[in-house]
């Protein structure tokens, strides 16, 4: 069974839409860099 590798996302401004895109994705396991 291979494992997939997954990288951190890095959301640049936290408006909004940046502030619901990092918690979603964060919500489905992957690391978010909120700046």
């Amino acid at each position: 069974m291979s494992r997939k590798q997954h990288q951190a996302l890095a959301v640049l401004g936290a408006g909004s839409w940046g502030t619901a895109l990092a918690m979603l994705t964060a919500r489905i396991g992957r690391s978010v860099l909120l700046w």
